[in-house]
């Protein structure tokens, strides 16, 4: 079966907006799943989180990029755990790997007298 084509879905959006928006959909998506936890219409979570209905909605259809600070006093209200982490983007492995490269070919590859060494160990 052949695979459709969607890249046409992403022309025109930028890799950081498209990171930002999942990051917006992942913290939509947990303040929808406690709101029907709580068997919560939209009104009577905004009352319970103490900020208007309208900005319910917003936080949930991705209309709002909330602060850290409105973030942390919803999640407090919640009783849950608001889990941010600033980290590098480069992987443990690539930088190993680019140290592996940088590095001079007599210091990788092995010398003669190694070599030389292993054949008469195998012996």
């Amino acid at each position: 079966m052949k695979t459709m084509d969607m890249t046409w879905l992403f022309e025109g959006i930028s890799k950081e907006e498209l990171e930002l928006d999942k990051l917006l959909s992942d913290i939509s998506i947990a303040i929808i799943k406690e709101r029907y936890a709580l068997d919560m219409n939209q009104k009577d979570f905004a009352r319970h989180l103490g900020i208007s209905q309208p900005m319910v909605s917003k936080l949930e259809s991705l209309e709002y990029n909330p602060s850290v600070k409105t973030l942390f006093q919803i999640c407090k209200k919640l009783n849950l755990k608001l889990d941010i982490s600033v980290t590098k983007v480069e992987s443990a492995t690539k930088s190993v790997l680019t140290r592996f490269v940088n590095k001079k070919e007599s210091d990788v590859a092995p010398n003669s007298s190694n070599q030389d060494n292993q054949r008469a160990i195998a012996a």
